[in-house]
Formats: structure tokens, sequence, C-alpha cells
């Protein structure tokens, strides 16, 4: 996630000590992949990776978009590489299309349908507009292709004062609220780990962004009993499932700078 926040930003980052103690120690090979799509999908980016794979230093280029084709690695499915493109599609100079190949689904990743029916919803809102959204899946003989087009491009950014967004993907809505317009905004989250905690921080390093994070009370009700109850009267919370965090920021106001003045 800290190459996604450098290639909205355009800050450079430095990436040590990637799993020294492994039996493998370094990049995977899906994230080496990854690095090559950022690659693609930008100009003028570039990457420096010790030997051993356990330092990366990530200079961004210019997010130009266009069309491009990339063959994701098969330790993690296309939605995985698709969930990331469709972050950064909003921001690119042109307009993007993607071709990605490589299996769909495993049990940690979102398939592309899901992807499809949980963030286009959200980028209609940030956009105003679906128009030039789409995402076709073809299947092949061990693998899938899968084209995404994405005609839109933000220059000003925009949701409302109060968003609530969907379960799946877990976080990766937050750079569209943290970048929206210079106002505060409010978004609504399910209880998470401690993994999209230290993605705020990432949001925090590079945008200075900080979010102020509070538990959602759960409506209350009167207890109703026969009157022998002690506690009779009080108010008991409402059984509404887990627990929902708000979140509420100031956006940065961010342009999409790649975007030519027309």
């Amino acid at each position: 996630m800290r190459l996604l926040m450098s290639t909205l930003s355009g800050k450079s980052v430095k990436i040590s000590q990637i799993r020294p103690e492994d039996d493998d120690p370094g990049l995977t090979d899906f994230e080496v992949s990854f690095i090559r799509l950022l690659d693609k999908v930008t100009n003028g980016t570039k990457t420096v990776i010790t030997e051993t794979g356990t330092q990366l230093v990530f200079r961004p280029g210019l997010l130009l978009g266009g069309s491009i084709e990339h063959d994701c690695h098969n330790s993690r499915p296309i939605g995985y590489y698709l969930e990331m493109l469709m972050c950064l599609a909003p921001f690119t100079k042109e307009p993007l299309r993607a071709v990605l190949r490589g299996v769909t689904s495993d049990k940690d990743d979102p398939s592309v349908d899901l992807l499809k029916l949980s963030v286009f919803p959200v980028l209609k809102r940030f956009l105003g507009t679906d128009e030039g959204l789409d995402l076709k899946v073809c299947k092949g003989l061990d693998h899938f292709t899968v084209m995404m087009v994405f005609r839109g491009s933000a220059e000003i950014l925009g949701f409302g004062s109060e968003e609530k967004f969907p379960r799946f993907p877990r976080f990766r809505w937050l750079p569209r609220l943290q970048l929206n317009k210079r106002a505060m905004i409010r978004g609504v989250l399910r209880n998470e780990n401690s993994t999209t905690i230290q993605f705020l921080r990432h949001i925090r390093d590079f945008f200075q962004v900080v979010f102020n994070i509070k538990v959602d009370k759960k409506p209350t009700s009167a207890a109703r009993g026969d009157g022998t109850n002690e506690g009779e009267g009080e108010e008991e919370e409402l059984k509404i499932g887990g627990d929902k965090l708000i979140l509420t920021c100031v956006g940065v106001g961010y342009s999409n700078v790649s975007k030519a003045i027309r």
C-alpha cells in the first residue's frame, strides 16, 4: 500500500527489512509483478531493488494511463492487481484501458465480480457519473482475462459530507476519502484490524491527513419487564451487529495534476 500512496502523492519511498528472516527473504513474485504493473501505468517511474530483494527504493513517475496489458503472477489472483488499479484510475492523465491475465480469485482477495459490485458504485459517487466504466471477464483454458476500461478522470474530487462504504474492499476507499475536496468529510466503517490502522498511518505520512476515529454508539431502547426485574426502565443496547467506526478527516483538496488542462 505504500507504493500506492507513493504513486498518488508523487513522493519517493524506501522500504527496508522486507522479510529478512524468512526462508525465502525479500519481495515475493506477486509483489514484483505489481511493481511492473505500476511501471506500465506510469511514465518515468524508477525502482531499485537490492540483490537480496529485502530493500526497495521507489520513485514514482507521472500517472499516465492509456492502454496496458499485464500478465499477473499466479500466486495472487487478478483481483489483487485490479483493486490497486481502481484506486489509481481516476488520477491518470489519459483514460485507462487495462487488460489483465491470470487466475480469478482465492480465499484472501476479492473476486472480479465483487470488485465490480462494490467499487463501481463508490467510483460513481466519487466522480459523479459511471459513464466510461466497464469491466469484462473472458475465460481461457487455464487463465482468465479481465479488461477494465476507465474513461473518467477526476480533476477536483467530491464525495458528499458523509459516506457509508461497502465491506469489501476493506479499506481501498480511504484514498478517495482523504483526497476529497478540502472540507470535513465523514465515513462509516466496520470495526477493522491492524492492517487498516497501519494504512491510516501511511495516509498520514504521505498526505499529512489525520483521521479522527470514534466507535459508533449503538442505538438503545428502554427495557421492558413485568416490574419485578431489577433495572427495569434502563436503556438496553440494541443487537444490530458489530461495532462500526466513524472516521472523520479534512480532505487535502487533491487535484488531478496528471490530467492535461484543456
